[in-house]
């Protein structure tokens, strides 16, 4: 937009204001004004000094990117055998684990700092593991554990296939304020979760991969993350429970013993005990 001033017209760039509020545009109008959009239209007024001048504002807003995931996404999801789900997350209850996928949306803090709009997202998934304990603050729906994506014991983060100039990080679908390429985002979001997504679930559905991956694989950003590094307390936590799991008694107790002794398990310890002692009995 634009702002008068001695018979010249300056640019002056206001970046995604709400349907209704009074914004301020970076210090270089002297007073607040009222930003009022028009549904349908293309642009607002902006009111200063007695001038009325056109202002840019979003078409497109959480609520109708959350109705084309529904639309889009779910259907995916149900087929794939997810059955508990909110506006942006399902889980699926898949034999000794919980596989979770979420679209992560981004408050205007974020925003600004990544270079995206509200409304763009990520692709998160994550697989939580009966075998190991669960933090107890882990949300129930009835008889329903419901994690969140980063309480989850393994997560990936998908990535985009489509090229988009203007956000050039991967892992954020980027929603332009028109929502002219919404349906282009989303239907590249479900292909992720097609041909990336699932085949990444159903490789952990067997803890004999879950046990190879905890004492062989490095985390990755673009791979499998949240199990820490191969000496990290997390991982010798994981191992040891899976080993557990497993019927590996020697290695579940060389691994739970060096969990316990990182002291970052307080909860936990007394349990941790038992299984050591119980083990040590033979």
């Amino acid at each position: 937009m634009f702002r008068s001033g001695k018979g010249a017209l300056f640019p002056v760039r206001i970046r995604y204001p709400a349907k209704q509020r009074h914004v301020k545009a970076g210090g270089q109008f002297p007073t607040s004004a009222l930003v009022r959009t028009y549904v349908g239209l293309q642009c607002s007024f902006f009111i200063s000094d007695a001038t009325v001048l056109p202002v840019y504002f979003a078409l497109v807003d959480s609520s109708i990117v959350n109705r084309e995931i529904k639309s889009v996404i779910r259907p995916l999801l149900q087929d794939a055998g997810l059955t508990q789900f909110t506006m942006r997350t399902g889980w699926r209850y898949a034999g000794e684990k919980i596989d979770v996928v979420n679209f992560q949306s981004f408050n205007s803090y974020l925003a600004n700092s990544v270079g995206c709009t509200t409304y763009s997202f990520c692709v998160r998934l994550g697989c939580s593991f009966d075998a190991i304990p669960r933090n107890e603050r882990v949300k129930r729906k009835d008889e329903f554990l419901l994690p969140e994506e980063y309480e989850c014991h393994f997560r990936r983060r998908l990535q985009k296939t489509i090229r988009q100039p203007n956000l050039k990080r991967k892992d954020i679908w980027y929603v332009d304020p028109s929502g002219e390429n919404l349906k282009v985002v989303i239907e590249d979001a479900r292909k992720a979760i097609l041909e990336n997504g699932l085949p990444w679930f159903n490789r952990f559905t067997d803890l004999t991969e879950v046990l190879r991956t905890l004492q062989q694989d490095s985390e990755s950003n673009e791979g499998t993350s949240g199990f820490g590094t191969k000496t990290s307390p997390s991982r010798h936590f994981m191992t040891g429970y899976v080993a557990l799991s497993r019927g590996k008694t020697q290695l579940a107790s060389d691994h739970i013993l060096k969990a316990l002794l990182s002291g970052c398990f307080k909860d936990l310890e007394p349990k941790m005990r038992m299984i050591l002692e119980q083990i040590n009995k033979g």
